[in-house]
């Protein structure tokens, strides 16, 4: 309810006194993307194919029917001699070819079946004598087999513990070698190994990618250490050490990723220092450069991977001014400027990184001339995107459509062909409208977003899916057509989980993750508390299970402050406040973490100041009038800091404003009139200062009001208890003052026991 529509004698407290105007609460803290903002414009990944068929075998059908008929007359040999461990090497081995064969005819099924069955007489056969090293081979050639038919089939996760199995069993074989350190035996594990990173890496399987990756090392380290080896290759090996850094990475061990990518680059260096041409590894170099600033990008350092992109920066721009008709090199320009540009942004350079992207754009579009082909164009719409996405992150927003609109009209001419970009372009319209609550705009582009994402195809068609159709549900929501966007939110929600079933990745659980709080939002709009409650426990234990795997990550435990203050405030409006205040204490001692940490920003600070105030709300509810002001105090000071460490403190004016009315709220209660008078005029101050920074939006013209009426009330109560508060409304009367000062001092004469004065003024 405004002020405006107050009467003195409007809604009574349960003490009789008429209660204030209700101020609006800072906006709650939402995860970096409500949903999966800015999905990349990348190309479809290529499908998990087994290997090829070996051409010695001949055509698939022929060779299919060739092996199911000798392996009848194979197994029948070994059921009458079970302890013939040479007939039973001969059916698995005839088994493994046989869903080699299927695999090569698309029966990804058949071929599973036929290797289940065959690992079983394998496992039978290791009972008789588990040191036989051809049955150990074949069975665990079959592990890897059956790996390869899950993978093909879409089945992640079998697929992965199946190649998990044929490490271990290849290197159970490895050690009962007679000597498993001869040279032969290393190498054959040292292929198997990198066989089974690599398809373990593509599976996502990053734990299993990296263990393998393990083994190859040692297998490769050895074959140095051996008397009659030659020194072993040194860019093979620094390959394998890249890749083992990227299977870390992807598995959130970002400090080992960064050793073993720091290796790689010692070893190429050694490989120059001992007369290997420098030009003829720059490409390695590059890489490995490229990959450690990503790594100490994503560990929060972004100073020193401003560095490491300049480094590749340098080895790309040599490489490009000596062969200036090499594409690549232009490409890997383009990459180490963008790299480059992200890193400045993180750490406030905001010109040079500008700097940056235009020169990635300039390389982008010089590759692309150059070209003509549609992957090219495809990054040159990518780079495009990023720079909008830049410009949005530094407030820029009609800069940032300008840019955006950029990329709609590179692909423009190219639309039958980069349907997937022409989408995505109009979903970052749309998300950019839906911010600035453009709410036809943003129906516009999400619509022809979902017409161009119908004409998709391939596995990214499924991956793209629950992002449109949680936008969609989130544009209903603020619409108001609260069904549409719970139909929209369950369907989001149920793709995600599905996707998780099949493989259970990171970012698979965080978009989970996103997809409950959703869901809750929209069950919270509609009034629906104990589902909404339901969908943030749900986003609670999610989150919860994210903490507690891998790497400290300061933004999967914000979010689950996030759900942790949702569940508390559907608990509130269900009038459980001791509950509500535990949850809303959960979530505070989460962000207290996250706000003391060396590399906290003003974000984190706001955030631990909104729930200060939650929490220091429930308690005056309570009673507690002590605590409830200590908290409010808290989370002035908190808005503060915030104010005085973002580089641009203008997002957190009108909480810090809000903040500062609520703790004189909370004084004035107290009776401490004069701290309540100085509280409010710190909120003015800050209105006013967001007023002069042109975010002077009806909303916060709205709260300005508000905060004027609390002055005018303070003030009268203060000359009140001076004076007469009878001469004071007269005072106010002969001034012509403000209606919202004069229904305030018509509280306060309620309130002291001037209901006389109060009826006879009333008019």
């Amino acid at each position: 309810m405004s002020i405006s529509t107050l009467s003195p004698s409007s809604e009574r407290s349960p003490g009789g006194e008429p209660e204030l105007a209700p101020l609006p609460w800072p906006e709650r803290p939402a995860p970096q993307a409500r949903f999966e903002r800015r999905r990349p414009v990348v190309s479809a990944p290529e499908p998990f194919a087994p290997p090829p068929f070996e051409a010695a075998w001949g055509d698939p059908s022929e060779a299919l029917s060739r092996w199911r008929t000798s392996v009848t007359l194979s197994e029948a040999l070994s059921e009458q001699r079970p302890d013939n461990m040479t007939w039973q090497r001969d059916v698995l081995r005839a088994r493994r070819r046989i869903a080699r064969a299927q695999l090569a005819l698309g029966a990804f099924d058949e071929a599973s079946a036929t290797c289940e069955q065959a690992i079983e007489r394998a496992e039978r056969a290791r009972e008789v004598d588990p040191s036989h090293l051809e049955v150990l081979e074949e069975a665990a050639a079959l592990h890897e087999t059956l790996g390869w038919a899950h993978g093909a089939a879409g089945r992640v996760r079998q697929a992965a513990a199946a190649l998990r199995e044929a490490l271990a069993a290849w290197l159970r074989r490895a050690r009962l070698l007679p000597d498993p350190d001869e040279r032969p035996a290393l190498q054959g594990l040292l292929v198997n190994c990198r066989r089974i990173a690599r398809a373990l890496a593509r599976l996502g399987d990053a734990g299993g990618a990296a263990r393998a990756w393990d083994e190859a090392l040692r297998c490769a380290q050895a074959l140095a250490a051996a008397a009659d080896a030659q020194h072993p290759d040194r860019e093979t090996l620094a390959d394998m050490l890249a890749a083992r850094g990227d299977a870390l990475r992807r598995a959130g061990r970002l400090a080992d990723a960064l050793e073993s990518y720091r290796e790689a680059l010692a070893v190429l260096e050694r490989a120059v220092a001992a007369g290997a041409e420098p030009d003829a590894l720059a490409e390695r170099r590059h890489g490995v450069q490229q990959r450690i600033a990503a790594a100490l990008a994503e560990s929060g350092r972004p100073a020193e991977a401003a560095a490491q992109h300049r480094a590749a920066l340098a080895v790309a721009t040599r490489q490009a001014a000596l062969a200036p008709g090499a594409l690549h090199w232009q490409r890997a320009v383009a990459e180490s400027h963008a790299g480059l540009a992200a890193a400045l942004r993180a750490v406030g350079d905001r010109e040079q990184a500008e700097a940056a992207l235009r020169a990635a754009l300039l390389a982008r579009r010089s590759a692309y001339r150059a070209s003509g082909s549609l992957e090219d164009l495809r990054a040159l719409v990518a780079l495009q995107l990023e720079t909008g996405d830049a410009l949005w992150d530094a407030g820029d927003r009609p800069a940032a459509e300008a840019a955006y609109r950029a990329a709609r009209t590179l692909c423009e001419d190219e639309r039958t062909a980069l349907v997937r970009p022409w989408s995505i372009v109009h979903e970052r319209l749309g998300d950019l409208a839906l911010e600035d609550d453009r709410l036809e705009a943003a129906q516009a582009s999400y619509d022809e977003a979902w017409t161009s994402w119908r004409l998709t195809s391939g596995p990214l068609r499924d991956r793209d899916e629950p992002a449109l159709r949680e936008r969609r549900a989130w544009l209903r929501l603020r619409q108001g057509r609260l069904e549409e966007a719970e139909r929209e939110a369950r369907t989001a929600r149920a793709l995600r989980e599905r996707a998780v079933g099949a493989d259970e990745s990171e970012a698979g659980e965080r978009a989970l993750f996103l997809a409950e709080l959703l869901l809750g939002e929209v069950l919270e709009a509609a009034g629906r508390l104990p589902e909404a409650h339901a969908a943030y426990e749900a986003a609670t234990a999610i989150a919860a299970r994210r903490c507690s795997e891998g790497a400290y990550r300061p933004e999967a435990r914000r979010e689950l402050s996030i759900a942790a203050e949702r569940c508390g405030a559907t608990l509130e409006a269900q009038g459980d406040l001791a509950a509500a205040l535990a949850a809303y204490e959960r979530a505070a001692v989460l962000r207290e973490a996250i706000a003391e940490r060396e590399d906290a920003g003003a974000q984190a600070l706001a955030d631990r100041a909104e729930i200060e105030l939650r929490v220091g709300a429930l308690l005056l509810a309570r009673g507690d009038e002590a605590a409830a002001l200590a908290r409010h105090e808290q989370a002035v000071s908190l808005y503060e800091r915030a104010l005085r460490t973002g580089a641009d403190g203008v997002p957190w004016l009108g909480a810090s404003a809000l903040a500062a009315a609520r703790l004189a709220r909370v004084r004035e209660r107290r009776g401490e009139f004069e701290a309540a008078l100085a509280a409010n005029a710190q909120a003015l101050e800050r209105l006013e200062a967001l007023r002069a920074a042109g975010r002077g939006e009806t909303r916060w013209r709205a709260v300005r009001r508000l905060v004027l009426g609390d002055r005018g009330r303070l003030r009268a109560v203060r000359d009140g208890r001076a004076d007469s508060p009878r001469r004071a409304l007269e005072l106010r009367l002969q001034r012509d003052a403000p209606r919202f000062e004069l229904l305030a001092l018509l509280r306060v004469l309620h309130r002291l026991g001037y209901d006389e004065d109060s009826i006879v003024y009333r008019s």
